[in-house]
């Protein structure tokens, strides 16, 4: 290579690693692990369940309040890209030992730091679309450190996490996808699982399958307990609206 283009070589490694090091500076959230590089025995992911929404869906009139930092009402199922468009986000953090989600496939996103508002070992109920709502709501609770929330969470049901979005220019990025599994292997949802096999190969990023937890899973407080997934259908407008 000519001397000519080695003295640019230092210019153009830093534009490269600028975002990198601008999220390490930041911080990534979670301690999460890439899904290009899923291993079934040793992940930790930040995921959004999403489920296929009723054709009479409509927003929540409080996203027009909201407009100013995002639109609650992008519908990922379909624009998982739009991600950083939304006002927030309620997701779950899930390991080997954790793997109890809201829906039965979805997001796999990487989230800032300054972007977690809150987060606790069960449903919240937040009130997704409205920023002013959610600071308050969580202004005197405080964000459990991520093996915390592991610690404190069952087994056999989701926890959650809730962020912004897009913090000033601080975003939620998309990192690839997630289907939950029967030890078979088979979808336990096999049009989630289409929808997001279908994105995942449209974006060029990963699809993780995720073993649902067991009929018979041991829970954190150490007794055996059948599991009762969160829906056999398609949640309420509202509820798929709030996540």
């Amino acid at each position: 290579m000519s001397s000519y283009f080695m003295k640019f070589l230092p210019i153009y490694y830093m534009l490269e690693d600028k975002q990198k090091r601008i999220d390490l500076l930041s911080g990534v959230w979670g301690e999460t692990t890439n899904p290009s590089d899923h291993d079934p025995k040793k992940f930790r992911y930040l995921v959004h369940g999403v489920y296929p929404r009723p054709k009479d869906f409509t927003a929540d009139p409080i996203t027009e309040a909201a407009s100013e930092q995002g639109d609650q009402s992008i519908n990922l199922y379909k624009q998982p890209e739009r991600v950083s468009e939304r006002v927030s986000l309620s997701m779950s953090l899930i390991d080997p030992d954790h793997t109890g989600t809201w829906a039965n496939g979805g997001l796999i996103l990487e989230v800032p730091e300054d972007n977690i508002i809150g987060n606790g070992p069960s449903d919240l109920g937040s009130a997704n679309s409205d920023p002013s709502q959610l600071r308050s709501q969580f202004r005197e609770r405080t964000i459990l450190s991520p093996e915390e929330l592991l610690r404190q969470s069952s087994t056999r049901d989701y926890n959650e996490v809730i962020a912004f979005a897009n913090l000033e220019g601080s975003k939620v990025r998309l990192k690839g996808f997630y289907i939950t599994v029967r030890p078979d292997g088979s979808p336990v949802d096999s049009a989630i699982a289409a929808q997001m096999q279908e994105h995942a190969t449209a974006l060029n990023l990963s699809l993780v399958k995720i073993e649902e937890p067991s009929a018979f899973s041991k829970s954190w407080g150490g007794a055996a307990e059948p599991v009762t997934k969160g829906f056999t259908s398609i949640p309420s407008d509202d509820y798929e609206f709030r996540w």
